[in-house]
C-alpha cells in the first residue's frame, strides 16, 4: 500500500481503500474477456483484439503476479497498478508482471497520462536480511525479450527494513538479461531498505 504522502508502506486495508483488488494470474493467448476478468477482476480491464491491447479501467492492487507468455500491449489509460508486498513466508515481493516465455514483445503505454505500475515492498524482518522490493516487469526466467514503455511510469518496489540485519534491496523497473528496452516513459528503481546495523539495501 501507499501512505497519504505517496510512500510505499506495508499493505493495510486502510492504504488500499478505494483501490480494486485483483487476483493476478496468467494471461492466456488468444486473450479472452473471461480470462481478463479472472486476472484483473470483472470490469477492471478490457481487450481490444484489433490492437492486441489490454486496457486497464481502474486503479488495481494485484495479489499475485500478472503472468505473460505472449506478445501483448497494456494501456494503463491513466490508472495505477500496485504489486503485492512481501510476506512473512515469502519475504521478497513478487514481480508485478512475470514473463515466462522467450522473445516476448511487451508494450506498456498510457493513452491518457499519469498512469504507473509500482512494485511491492519487501517484507520487514527482525533478525534476518529483509525482503527485496518487487520488480515491475521480470524477464529473469527467459532468454530475453523486448519491451517498450511509452508515456508510463514503472517504479520498482522498496526493500524491506531490518531491525538487526541488512535491509532488503530495491526492486527494478525491468529485470532480466538480453532485454531490448525502448523507453519513452519513466523507469525508477526502488530504494533499499533501512538497516539498524548500517547495511541498507541497494
Amino acid at each position: 500500500g501507499y501512505d497519504v504522502d505517496g510512500n510505499r508502506t506495508e499493505t493495510t486495508d486502510e492504504n488500499l481503500e478505494g483501490i480494486e483488488t485483483s487476483n493476478g494470474g496468467e494471461i492466456i493467448t488468444p486473450v479472452t474477456q473471461e480470462n481478463l476478468d479472472e486476472v484483473f477482476g470483472e470490469g477492471n480491464a478490457e481487450y481490444d483484439p484489433q490492437t492486441n491491447t489490454i486496457i486497464v479501467k481502474d486503479d488495481l492492487y494485484m495479489e499475485d503476479s500478472i503472468v505473460i507468455n505472449g506478445d501483448i500491449t497494456i494501456d494503463l489509460a491513466g490508472n495505477d497498478i500496485y504489486g503485492a508486498d512481501g510476506t512473512e513466508t515469502e519475504i521478497d515481493a513478487p514481480p508485478v508482471i512475470l514473463v515466462k516465455s522467450d522473445d516476448v514483445q511487451i508494450d506498456i503505454i498510457d493513452s491518457v497520462g499519469g498512469g504507473s505500475i509500482n512494485g511491492g515492498k519487501g517484507c520487514n524482518t527482525s533478525d534476518s536480511v529483509a525482503g527485496k522490493g518487487g520488480n515491475v516487469v521480470d524477464f529473469s526466467n527467459t532468454t530475453g525479450g523486448d519491451i517498450t514503455v511509452d508515456n508510463a511510469e514503472l517504479v520498482g518496489g522498496h526493500g524491506g527494513d531490518s531491525a538487526s540485519n541488512n535491509g532488503g534491496k530495491g526492486g527494478t523497473a525491468i529485470a532480466g538479461n538480453d532485454i531490448l528496452v525502448k523507453n519513452n516513459g519513466s523507469l525508477i528503481g526502488g530504494d533499499g531498505g533501512y538497516s539498524s546495523i548500517g547495511n541498507g539495501g541497494h
